[in-house]
């Protein structure tokens, strides 16, 4: 239960952090606003396309590998995001991030009546609802910290990178 809970916090925590100021994250890479804004529309391609690929075969194998899949998806997003002026690190950030957010929409319904059944399903979402609501809450606070701090975004999406791995392990 936790380690899913926290794979779907970190997310949530990376996806606002990086949302809220990614105007800013593109102004430091000398990435126009519109061109930083743009970015969001290939993200939701690749998002709906997940959703729809993972939400019509979830069952056929196990969630697991979901969750590897998201937490990587977001490894390269972190990644990409750090180097937006360049065409194949923004398309990392963008496949990531859409990759990531769409493994998310199925991991955040799917595993509770799988593993735990519907009797206390109520309980269960609640708690992996405040998790990622708290999470998704101090990522856009975290990556401006991190901004204010250092001039720039660097140790924040450093400082999720390196739980990347920690999560992929558990």
């Amino acid at each position: 239960f936790w380690i899913f809970v926290s794979g779907l916090s970190l997310n949530a925590l990376i996806g606002t952090g990086i949302s809220f100021h990614i105007v800013a994250i593109g102004a430091h890479a000398g990435v126009p606003r519109a061109e930083a804004v743009a970015i969001f529309l290939p993200v939701a391609i690749f998002h709906i396309a997940t959703t729809l690929t993972l939400g019509g075969n979830c069952e056929k194998f196990p969630l697991k590998y979901a969750l590897c899949l998201m937490v990587a998806a977001q490894s390269v997003a972190l990644l990409g995001v750090l180097h937006l002026d360049s065409g194949f690190w923004r398309w990392a950030y963008i496949a990531g991030s859409g990759i990531g957010w769409g493994t998310f929409g199925i991991l955040i319904n799917v595993p509770w009546p799988r593993f735990y059944g519907r009797r206390h399903l109520g309980a269960i979402n609640g708690r992996v609802t405040g998790a990622t609501v708290v999470t998704s809450a101090l990522g856009p606070y975290l990556f401006g910290l991190s901004n204010e701090l250092t001039g720039s975004f660097v140790l924040a999406v450093a400082g999720c990178l390196a739980l990347c791995p920690f999560i992929l392990l558990l």
